[in-house]
């Protein structure tokens, strides 16, 4: 494990940009061979924690979020989720069929599924007061994606 840095803060959306940047600057510090991948994984953690806020934390400024994230000796990087709402099941979420939504002109609903698009690897722990999103995306197949 090299570099696990981590980021609490509360469930406020003012606080997605200092997600972003507390993300962006650890990657700079990662030799991606691409920046796409770069700007991929940015948004991907902030739909997951927009999502965390808004859905799971209703914007609740007394509650908070932690982001770790770490990149390992196989060349993966780990980006884990500390949330104490209720778990959201991503795998069983059914988007609406695209055409429809931009049919209707509806916002929104796409954040899970940029998420499974862009990492490689999710998981969720289930603890008594928590759960932990776990994303790994794996850098020496960042060209594939």
């Amino acid at each position: 494990m090299n570099n696990m840095a981590k980021l609490t803060v509360n469930c406020d959306l003012k606080n997605l940009g200092v997600i972003r940047e507390f993300v962006q600057e650890h990657l700079n510090d990662i030799p991606l061979t691409c920046d796409i991948t770069s700007n991929q994984i940015v948004l991907a953690v902030d739909e997951a924690c927009a999502n965390s806020i808004i859905h799971g934390n209703h914007c609740d400024k007394r509650k908070e979020l932690s982001i770790e994230i770490y990149h390992d000796d196989y060349n993966d990087l780990h980006i884990n989720l500390y949330d104490s709402s209720p778990p959201f099941d991503i795998f069983s979420y059914q988007m609406k069929d695209i055409k429809e939504k931009v049919k209707n002109a509806e916002k929104g609903g796409m954040g899970i599924c940029l998420i499974q698009r862009i990492m490689d690897e999710i998981t969720i722990e289930k603890f008594p007061d928590f759960c932990v999103y776990k994303f790994v995306k794996h850098l020496s197949n960042c060209n594939n994606k």
